[in-house]
């Protein structure tokens, strides 16, 4: 298409049941559910597949900023009240960024299939969500503000709020859903350029810990914005976000996020490829700590 726009956006995930395992100071196994393969066990790192050409990771400090100062502004807007027909979140945290999220994101996104992976627990999290958008011109890469606009544009779907927050259920807002969830305070994304069928595509993947959209729990607590935050949170009037619970470590204002050269030199070799062993073992490295995951040897 010509002059035109070519906007993709893909179903968020729906949760209806946790992975098992287990949370150690240093170690973590993590559980796929049967058949199932872990996205660093199961891809590889691309730059060119299927009708997707010339594959660049254009994460950068600045755009994990975007996105992070995106998804916190929307959130801190929910809380205060003030999107029409929302009522205040009393439990909204605060977002900050996952290098691990980004990792295990940035591997799915560069396999440029529409949809999501189908396992992608990290060191943190064994219930990791997961939102995917693509936009494209003829002209010249889209910036990702774009797909998180489509995100949020599916509040309109929702004509019953309170009725959504009390009981989560599945509908056509799966994407906006998680955006707000306010459990959901881990944010990693992966973001390229690729040149698909002679369209400049930006295709973008969140990866969100822990996760949203379980079905039939609430997704925020209504009441006074901070009233309800969970311990070691609480608001900070002089932030950009004054109506999200924050952690003490929290940015009161949006930064840019680097890649800690350090972060990318060892581990981000990074988050290794699976290494298997008997009986389909697999082990990924994350911070040179060695995370033993059980992968199905069948693809």
């Amino acid at each position: 298409m010509r002059g035109g726009v070519l906007l993709v956006f893909v179903l968020a995930t729906v949760c209806t049941m946790a992975f098992g395992g287990h949370i150690k100071k240093t170690a973590v196994e993590n559980r796929c559910l049967s058949g199932r393969k872990h996205t660093m066990c199961r891809y590889k790192a691309q730059t060119a597949i299927r009708t997707c050409k010339d594959i660049v990771d254009v994460q950068s400090p600045s755009s994990r900023k975007v996105m992070l100062h995106l998804h916190n502004e929307y959130r801190d807007k929910i809380a205060s009240g003030k999107i029409k027909g929302w009522p205040q979140a009393a439990n909204m945290r605060q977002m900050s960024w996952d290098y691990f999220s980004e990792a295990v994101a940035l591997r799915w996104v560069q396999q440029c299939k529409p949809g999501h992976d189908d396992c992608r627990p990290t060191q943190t999290f064994h219930n990791v969500g997961q939102n995917w958008g693509s936009e494209a011109f003829d002209t010249e890469f889209p910036t990702s503000n774009g797909t998180f606009a489509g995100w949020i544009e599916e509040i309109n779907s929702v004509k019953r709020p309170t009725s959504l927050l009390k009981k989560f259920r599945d509908g056509n807002w799966r994407h906006f859903t998680q955006v707000i969830w306010a459990n959901s305070d881990s944010l990693g994304c992966g973001e390229i350029h690729a040149l698909d069928g002679g369209l400049k595509a930006t295709i973008v993947t969140c990866n969100y810990g822990p996760t949203g959209n379980f079905m039939d729990k609430k997704m925020y607590l209504m009441g006074e914005p901070c009233s309800q935050c969970p311990e070691g949170t609480a608001c900070k009037p002089n932030s950009a976000y004054p109506h999200l619970c924050a952690k003490p470590t929290d940015d009161i204002e949006p930064v840019d996020i680097p890649a800690d050269p350090g972060f990318l030199e060892n581990h981000l070799g990074i988050i290794k490829d699976c290494e298997e062993g008997r009986n389909g073992e697999c082990k990924i490295t994350y911070y040179n700590v060695d995370l033993p995951t059980w992968c199905n040897t069948t693809q």
